[in-house]
């Protein structure tokens, strides 16, 4: 949580977490990572750690240009859902189109073949975000309102209500697989207070989506831009 976040007036913290290693089902090898130039959304072309292997994954050219990798995890529950824009400059107009049914519609595009794929190395730990007014916005503003009704959670005399929500996240990609884990906290208070292409081929050499899939139930348990690796990797 953000400095400052919990007090002396802080009677209550909500908090839930959820941790995830997994190791990838085809694994880079490792000896085969190599620098490799990504071109970013400005046109510069730093050199990044890129991991390359040649197997056999879900993918799907779209007709706007955009790409769909799939990469499952051992055991086949999980999988990493690669999705790389047509161009270096593409990831606002992707984003922006990127919802459930759409998202829906490029995972059922995909078929299995072989193809070169080559993903950057990175590790992303962002700074923790205040949602409070983003959950307020989206439905549910009686809960940051002081008279809000959680006598079920707990009976003061003055009532709760809570302050703000804060959420961590972090997540590291690299050729064994992925580890990554996500936390949410709710302080409460009383009221009164590009090479030419071999064949098919993925590789993600300029900003890209992350999608991590649950494919017991379908929830998108963690996702994310890598726009950098040379940050991300920091």
């Amino acid at each position: 949580m953000a400095p400052g976040s919990v007090d002396d007036r802080t009677r209550v913290v909500l908090a839930n977490a959820v941790y995830f290693k997994g190791t990838w089902a085809t694994q880079f090898d490792s000896t085969k990572t190599e620098p490799t130039e990504f071109t970013l959304a400005d046109g510069a072309r730093p050199y990044v750690r890129m991991m390359k292997l040649r197997s056999r994954f879900a993918y799907a050219e779209l007709p706007d240009g955009s790409r769909v990798l799939e990469m499952p995890y051992a055991g086949g529950e999980l999988r990493m859902v690669f999705i790389l824009p047509d161009a270096p400059d593409g990831l606002p107009a992707l984003e922006a189109k990127l919802d459930e049914a759409s998202f829906a519609r490029m995972r059922a595009a995909t078929r299995e073949v072989v193809l070169d794929v080559g993903i950057p190395r990175f590790r992303m730990e962002p700074e923790a975000l205040a949602l409070g007014s983003a959950l307020s916005e989206a439905g549910m503003p009686l809960a940051f309102d002081p008279h809000a009704d959680f006598s079920g959670i707990a009976r003061m005399e003055d009532g709760l209500y809570i302050t703000d929500v804060f959420h961590k996240a972090f997540i590291e990609v690299n050729e064994e697989g992925t580890e990554a884990a996500a936390a949410t906290a709710a302080p409460m208070m009383p009221r009164g207070l590009a090479r030419p292409p071999r064949g098919p081929r993925f590789v993600a050499d300029h900003p890209f989506v992350f999608v991590l899939v649950d494919e017991r139930t379908g929830a998108v348990l963690f996702l994310g831009r890598v726009a950098d690796p040379r940050r991300a990797a920091r």
